[in-house]
């Protein structure tokens, strides 16, 4: 659990689980961490993790070791590292929930609190290296976002099931208190969402984060969602009026890129401490590690 600590991580590794066990008639293993470890380290044809095992096998065994090499490989600690950020994630969950359950939001329905969760489903939904790119992306977001200019990030999703993510923050400049500054932010999070919707035709849900900038001395959050898989011609004249009105969304440079759930770790190269053509068994590892070569690689 302290691995696979999102909803999303957890449920995929018992799907593969069971598909493993319901194909092979007897697994052997040490222990659960061994079949953890060799599930993360291997990955199907999809990219996804999962139990690599040859066609036509009966039974399967999974030698002890596996979790040891797992938890001390450098690609595992530099992943645990670039994790760290991603509970921040975490945190703007708790956050917008003990809100919800307490009935201290800034906004509510009539709806009560069954539609200020929906967009929370979204959140929560994300696995960890997902959590790790949002996080980094609202918090490029916040630190952008200055006392005279807002600034926004859209998330595309890759897949059907995921949503599109407008991240925004602005600045309270020119407004007279706090709730008329929330009031602003929230409806410029709601055209941002419309027009997110506009300029993407192919999005289904489209999920708004709108947070105070870092050069602010308060913080508050605010979250909405918004179905847009029932697309109305009212709709989509409001989003090109808004698009038009408030100049937002009209010139977006589009960012590709990726992220490794296991970053890539730089290494020394081996010859630095190889006198003689040999490895000294009590030098530090050539990985990078920090460990000695026979606690590392050299086992």
């Amino acid at each position: 659990m302290n691995t696979l600590d999102t909803v999303a991580d957890f449920v995929a590794y018992l799907s593969k689980k069971e598909a493993l066990l319901s194909l092979v008639h007897r697994v052997i293993a040490a222990g659960e961490e061994e079949l953890l470890a060799f599930y993360l380290k291997q990955l199907s044809p999809a990219g996804e993790h999962d139990f690599v095992v040859p066609k036509d096998v009966n039974a399967f065994m999974i030698e002890e070791g596996h979790w040891a090499k797992f938890c001390h490989h450098p690609q595992r600690l530099a992943q645990i590292d670039a994790n760290r950020v991603s509970y921040l994630w975490d945190e703007l969950i708790e956050k917008f929930s003990h809100h919800i359950m307490n009935g201290t939001q800034q906004f509510t329905s009539s709806d009560g609190p069954h539609e200020s969760e929906l967009p929370l489903r979204f959140l929560a939904a994300e696995n960890r290296t997902r959590r790790r790119m949002l996080a980094q992306g609202l918090l490029e977001v916040v630190h952008k976002a200055n006392a005279t200019q807002r600034f926004v990030r859209i998330y595309q999703s890759t897949e059907p099931r995921e949503p599109y993510y407008v991240l925004l923050s602005m600045p309270s400049t020119h407004t007279k208190s706090e709730e008329e500054y929330r009031e602003i932010r929230r409806k410029l999070l709601e055209a941002y969402c419309l027009v997110c919707k506009q300029v993407n035709q192919c999005a289904r849900d489209i999920v708004g984060i709108a947070v105070s900038p870092t050069s602010e001395s308060g913080c508050s959050e605010d979250l909405l969602y918004l179905n847009a898989r029932d697309w109305t011609p009212e709709q989509a004249a409001e989003a090109a009026l808004l698009q038009a009105d408030l100049k937002i969304l009209q010139n977006v440079t589009p960012i590709h890129g990726s992220y490794n759930e296991y970053p890539e770790v730089k290494t020394h190269p081996r010859s630095r401490f190889v006198p003689n053509g040999r490895y000294p068994r009590n030098a530090p590892c050539g990985c990078g590690s920090g460990r000695k070569f026979k606690k590392c690689c050299g086992r």
